[in-house]
């Protein structure tokens, strides 16, 4: 994404600068690269917002998943690894405690 980014940079600087007398445009060449940097700022905004959407998708999943009736439990079980797998923990947890977690950073049931 670095390399992209730098990449488009290049292109604005040149596209201004090949132009028949490229060197009187100099005084725009800030606005053609802030064009290129809102533009990039735009794009990383709209995925954090669909990986924030896609996040919150996952947590309601593993909160109903402990709800499932599946022998021995085993869908709990699941809800709790992925509930861990969420926070971001590699240490095993007691049964339920990753969730307690999720409720603390405002990720509870129904959130």
């Amino acid at each position: 994404m670095t390399d992209d980014l730098r990449q488009r940079y290049a292109e604005a600087i040149s596209s201004l600068l090949d132009q028949p007398n490229g060197n009187a445009y100099r005084g725009t060449l800030p606005e053609r690269l802030m064009t290129v940097r809102d533009e990039e700022v735009e794009r990383l905004r709209a995925r954090i917002a669909a990986d924030e959407r896609t996040l919150d998708r996952v947590i309601a999943l593993a909160w109903n998943m402990r709800d499932w009736c599946s022998p021995d439990g085993v869908a709990v079980d699941y809800a709790d690894k992925l509930a861990e797998a969420l926070i971001g923990t590699d240490q095993p947890m007691k049964r339920g405690e990753a969730f307690f977690v999720l409720e603390a950073i405002g990720k509870g049931r129904g959130a």
